[in-house]
């Protein structure tokens, strides 16, 4: 048999481990996390922070409206208890109350805009939790057929190796250092076949004693462009 087109072969089956492998990794990674549900999570945690500040300013409003009122109340008591006799301190009171009334007629306009705010950003918290459920559900999925998927490329790995160990059993071993030498230094593509008298890597034209040469059995040619193992049939 060719030693080049064992080369190629055998190249065949370590790119499809390297792939295979690759592939692995990327799967690990996406069953760990998934960049739906975090985004789902992160836009719930700002829609909660947002209803939860919103709540805080309308408790604090709906605090001081209930301050004012008691201080409303107070001061109403003491204009009209007849206690207070001085007509400055009357007028005092009559105006401390104007300026609560129209505090408070503020204040209930503000309460009654946050509690606006508030329901919006309650449902729109209510829609994120929807969305990170369903983002979870689709992982849950996801992570099924992944997992299928992690099982068979683990499977074919397992039988790529059992194959390449057989066909280097078979390749001449110096042969095989110069495929693993160029498979590293030449980006995985170690071996390229003969095609139209040229090198199907680079495309360089071969000589007629060259394509003889890539077509022996016995020794290794390689392209005297790219340094790449040349083979033809």
């Amino acid at each position: 048999m060719n030693i080049g087109f064992q080369l190629f072969q055998l190249q065949g089956i370590d790119t499809e481990i390297y792939r295979s492998s690759k592939r692995l990794l990327q799967i690990a990674a996406l069953l760990e996390t998934d960049a739906t549900v975090e985004s789902a999570r992160n836009n719930l945690a700002d829609l909660r922070a947002k209803s939860e500040q919103i709540r805080s300013d309308f408790d604090l409003i709906n605090q001081d409206i209930q301050q004012k009122k008691v201080k409303k109340s107070q001061s109403e008591a003491s204009l009209y208890n007849g206690k207070v006799q001085n007509p400055k301190e009357l007028q005092s009171l009559e105006m401390e109350i104007a300026s609560l009334e129209k505090i408070l007629k503020d204040l209930d306009q503000k309460l009654v805009e946050k509690l606006m705010l508030l329901d919006e950003a309650e449902a729109q918290e209510s829609a994120g939790e929807a969305d990170l459920k369903q983002a979870i559900a689709a992982f849950e999925t996801s992570k099924s057929l992944l997992t299928a998927e992690k099982g068979n490329l683990e499977t074919a790995i397992r039988n790529l190796n059992v194959k390449r160990t057989t066909y280097v059993a078979q390749i001449d071993q110096n042969a095989l250092n110069t495929y693993e030498t160029l498979r590293k230094s030449k980006n995985g593509l170690a071996v390229a076949h003969l095609q139209d008298d040229s090198c199907s890597a680079c495309g360089s034209s071969l000589t007629a004693s060259q394509c003889q040469q890539a077509r022996s059995t016995s020794l290794l040619f390689l392209c005297p462009s790219c340094g790449r193992i040349v083979y033809g049939s």
